[in-house]
């Protein structure tokens, strides 16, 4: 109990010989996170995009116009053996005709005297299937039957967006690997100010026989509140923030705690790492 007191005591007394180099280290750490917790969230948001846009996507396949009920109720049977379809709706003519008039408010049937809209099935993949190459394959089964006129779906728009995604997760690694090697020099380096402050104290335990480990705890607990603290505050701030853009702009963006656990854990890390590589160096 006596060694655990004796522990905090020199701790402390580290953050009061480097008082400023320690609050430095702090906030430094603080931005470097909220910068790592901020492309965390962009990162999230791409992929909640990209899911909600996934969830959307269906395939319109038109149908042949010579095909009579019957046909066209062999034709739907046939759809739904294709591996990857979830869901098939049908819309006739008529229903066409209704939308484009809704949408343009014209009358097909006064314009050209009949309707030239062909019947089509909408066709909703399961989400296991919600990738380019998945939908272009199942595109091809349809396209494929007979009796299907043309398909239509927008699978290059899907490719882009996760192209973007990728370069996104790309970019949030390098800025992780960046932001995690500038938290571990700026707390190293406090803590490497705080031994030379404390050399001749550090000599003495040495002299008396004081473990190693003994030795170190103090600058492992330093390195350890730094990142902590780093940790706490970084989280607040994105908290924060992220709730005001959702009260400013609702839907603008999805949040989760894990960010803020993973933003906290990662200032801990970072402060014991930091320590240990200060320690090894100069102790």
């Amino acid at each position: 109990m006596a060694n655990l007191a004796y522990i905090l005591q020199e701790s402390f007394d580290g953050f009061r010989r480097a008082r400023i180099s320690s609050l430095i280290s702090t906030m430094t750490i603080t931005f470097l996170l909220i910068i790592i917790g901020i492309f965390a969230l962009v990162s999230t948001n791409v992929d909640h995009i990209v899911t909600a846009l996934n969830a959307r996507f269906d395939i319109q396949a038109f149908i042949d116009n010579t095909l009579d009920d019957s046909q066209i109720t062999g034709l739907r049977q046939q759809l739904s053996q294709i591996e990857g379809i979830r869901q098939i709706s049908f819309y006739s003519k008529e229903q066409a005709a209704r939308e484009f008039q809704k949408e343009f408010g014209e009358d097909l049937f006064d314009i050209l005297g009949e309707n030239p809209l062909p019947s089509s099935f909408n066709v909703v993949l399961r989400q296991e299937y919600r990738t380019p190459d998945l939908i272009e394959s199942v595109a091809k089964g349809i396209s494929d039957l007979r009796g299907i006129d043309e398909v239509v779906y927008n699978n290059q728009a899907l490719k882009i967006l996760g192209k973007y995604a990728q370069m996104a997760k790309v970019i949030n690694s390098a800025i992780l690997i960046f932001v995690s090697f500038g938290s571990l020099l700026v707390i190293s380096n406090t803590v490497r100010l705080i031994i030379i402050a404390k050399r001749s104290i550090i000599t003495t335990m040495q002299l008396v026989g004081a473990t190693r480990g003994f030795i170190q705890s103090p600058f492992i607990i330093e390195g350890l509140v730094q990142g902590s603290a780093g940790g706490i505050l970084a989280s607040v701030f994105l908290y924060l923030g992220s709730q005001i853009l959702v009260i400013e702009v609702p839907g603008l963006i999805h949040t989760s705690l894990v960010i803020y656990i993973f933003v906290l854990s990662l200032g801990i890390f970072f402060g014991i790492l930091g320590s240990l590589f200060a320690i090894k160096r100069f102790l």
